[in-house]
């Protein structure tokens, strides 16, 4: 059994044009001398593309290697990039392997470089969450938020409040300890910014 339900049956011309109109040949991704096919469509958030195909939400490498390629694939094993770049779904860049081999073979043999939106994953542009450290685009995320707060803005204002409530205390001891290292210059200029900001917040009287 393969991902496809009906493997057997050929696709016609109006899968083949669904399927490569979404295909570019790349110029910059190789392997052993032939080029990548990258999905230009929909991705997910890893980059894999992704394709609604004979009424089912699918991984697009995975059509295009059920349809044209190697018929090693079975149940338990799982198509391997050879090429590393996730987009591709050149059947010639794929591999059928067992799990534990496309873990070995995924990033921490050959991290990658780019995030699925093309951004550089730089040491300033990428930072490490969870148990398993993943790595995490920095401009995507700060992109995301943005875009979920001006869509939301009610609810971050109530989460804001919300924490502010529930760190209040902690929030004080924070700012005793940072105005207590500080010079008396210091805490003339800070005394007068706070002064400032208040003046500013009281309504004007006409």
């Amino acid at each position: 059994m393969t991902e496809l339900d009906n493997t057997t049956k050929a696709p016609n011309t109006k899968e083949l044009k669904q399927l490569f109109s979404k295909i570019r040949v790349s110029t910059e991704h190789f392997y052993n001398g032939s080029p990548c096919w990258e999905w230009i469509a929909c991705r997910d958030k890893h980059g894999y593309g992704q394709v609604f195909f004979r009424g089912k939400a699918r991984k697009a490498y995975a059509i295009i290697f059920d349809l044209f390629g190697d018929l090693k694939w079975r149940k338990g094993l799982e198509r391997d990039h050879l090429c590393h770049n996730r987009p591709c779904c050149n059947p010639a860049h794929l591999e059928p392997v067992p799990r534990i081999i496309n873990i070995q073979r995924g990033d921490s043999a050959i991290p990658w470089t780019h995030c699925a939106k093309g951004h550089p994953l730089t040491p300033e542009n990428t930072y490490v969450k969870g148990r398993r450290k993943k790595r995490s685009c920095r401009t995507c995320d700060l992109a995301r938020l943005k875009a979920e707060r001006e869509a939301k803005p009610e609810i971050f204002l109530q989460r804001g409040a919300e924490y502010r409530e529930h760190n209040r205390e902690k929030m004080r001891a924070r700012d005793r300890a940072r105005y207590a290292v500080l010079s008396p210059e210091e805490k003339k200029a800070l005394c007068k910014r706070k002064n400032d900001r208040t003046r500013d917040r009281k309504p004007q009287s006409g």
